[in-house]
This record gives C-alpha cells, sequence and structure tokens, in this order.
C-alpha cells in the first residue's frame, strides 16, 4: 500500500464534507414544499403605453351635436337694418307724424310711376327711434339682442340638442342668425290732446341659413313683442328706465322658448 501523503487526506476529507452538507440543505428544502404545492410565477407588472406611441391610433369619442347662433342686421328676405341697435330708442308722436308724411309723399309719386299699384303702408312700429336724451346712466337702455340675447340662446339650443336623441351628434355647419332686434318705447296715445304714453315695442327674427339648397322655404321664428300697459315717458324713467331693462328681459325670455319650441321645424332644412 502506497503511502498517501497527508495534505491530500486532508483535502479529501474537506470535499467529502462540503458535498455532504450542500446534500442536507437541498433535502430540508425539499421538505419545507411539498410535491404537490405550486409555485406560483411572479406577476408581470402592467405596461403602460403612453397615448403618442407610434402606430398607436386613439380612440375618437363621439361628436357631440353644435349649432353656433349668431347675430345679423340682414333679415331672411334680404333686408338689412341700417346698423345693429345698441340702444333702446324712442319713437314720439312727432317723430312718427313727420314719417308717415314722408311716406305719404312716397307713395304719391309711386302711384304715378307704377300706374296705380299698391304701395306699402305707414306704421309707427318700424321705426327705429331716436335716442332718448338726457339719460347720465344709459346702461339699463342698452339692447341686449346682439350679444346678451345671442348668447343665452346659444346656451338654450345647446341644451335642447344635448337632450335630442337624434340631434345629439349633429354638426351643423349653418348658423342659426337672430336679425333685427329693434326696440323702442313707442308712444300710444289715441288722442292728441292725451298726454304721451308708450309702450316698449321690440321685434326679432330668428331663422336657420339653409345646409344645402332645396326648394323647402326657411320657417323662422318672429318675435314681436311688447310690454303690457302703456307708461308715461316719466313713469318709464324711473331709476335711469331701470323698468325698460327688466321689461325686455323679460320679453326676450319669452322669445327665447319660443325659439326653442321652434327648432325641430328650423332645423328640418
Amino acid at each position: 500500500m502506497k503511502n498517501i501523503p497527508l495534505r491530500h487526506i486532508v483535502l479529501s476529507l474537506a470535499f467529502t464534507c462540503a458535498l455532504g452538507t450542500a446534500h442536507s440543505a437541498d433535502q430540508q428544502e425539499s421538505a419545507a414544499v411539498p410535491a404537490s404545492a405550486s409555485v406560483a410565477a411572479p406577476a408581470s407588472a402592467p405596461v403602460e403605453v403612453p397615448a403618442s406611441a407610434p402606430g398607436l391610433v386613439p380612440v375618437a369619442s363621439s361628436p357631440k351635436g353644435s349649432l353656433t347662433v349668431t347675430y345679423s342686421t340682414e333679415f331672411i328676405d334680404g333686408n338689412r337694418l341700417k346698423a345693429t341697435p345698441t340702444e333702446v330708442g324712442i319713437v314720439t308722436r312727432s317723430q312718427s307724424t313727420t314719417a308717415a308724411a314722408g311716406q305719404a309723399a312716397v307713395n304719391v309719386l309711386s302711384l304715378f310711376a307704377v300706374g296705380g299699384m299698391k304701395v306699402g303702408g305707414f306704421g309707427k312700429e318700424v321705426l327705429v327711434g331716436a335716442p332718448i336724451e338726457g339719460v347720465q346712466e344709459r346702461g339699463h337702455l342698452q339692447n341686449p339682442v346682439p350679444e346678451a340675447f345671442v348668447t343665452s340662446l346659444q346656451r338654450g339650443v345647446s341644451q335642447f340638442l344635448e337632450n335630442d336623441a337624434k340631434l345629439r351628434d349633429t354638426v351643423f355647419k349653418k348658423p342659426l342668425i337672430v336679425a333685427g332686434g329693434t326696440a323702442s318705447l313707442v308712444y300710444e296715445t289715441l288722442s292728441s290732446k292725451d298726454e304721451e304714453q308708450y309702450l316698449l315695442k321690440a321685434y326679432v327674427m330668428v331663422y336657420k341659413a339653409k345646409e344645402r339648397w332645396s326648394m323647402m322655404p326657411n320657417m323662422p321664428v318672429y318675435c314681436a313683442m311688447q310690454s303690457q300697459q302703456p307708461m308715461l315717458l316719466a313713469d318709464w324713467a324711473v331709476d335711469n328706465f331701470r323698468g325698460v331693462k327688466a321689461q325686455f328681459d323679460e320679453m326676450l325670455a319669452g322669445c327665447q322658448t319660443k325659439v326653442i319650441e321652434g327648432l325641430p321645424v328650423m332645423l328640418k332644412n
């Protein structure tokens, strides 16, 4: 028997001990986990993809219905006001008499020119009216039709479209037009001996511009409005014509209701 160096024997014993320790650890770990148990794989974290990632097309939401409301001095028949009304005016008896005389002269000339054809008459309601003088604070005389009424009507129209299942997603290219809006305190006295009393009168036409040409006529909504009772100018003038603003706002609220009710017909074209 060969003599084995002592250092070889020591190394061999150390290696054998190491193998035994590792084998014992494996047995303990196997005993800790039952053979039938399944080890769950770690859950993968969700991956966030930016909306702008290349190759991805974001899903567009359904378009909301829209119809723009705008103001115009032009009526549906092509007639137009000379300017956008900015204030409530006044039509006195003297102004009406002068205008009536001028219209009568035009009618006489027209009769000769057209051989007796019927011509238009005169009505004080069509007068735009003169500015009301002597008022320091003119805020209550401002005409709300071109701006405030258009804004209010826009909200009402948008709400109407939102509540209508058929029109909710319809986008109209042509606007809903608020035309006119003249307003005046117009004298309403039967006898020339009576002190002049005035009614607040205003006129608004609302119509929908056609989306496309058709033979169907436009169906505008007319708001010919007036206050309930005539009053002396001094009564209207209280608190810088506060009553004018209050009654005008009330009249326009009624006009807006009438327009909203007429939308189903106007939007057919």
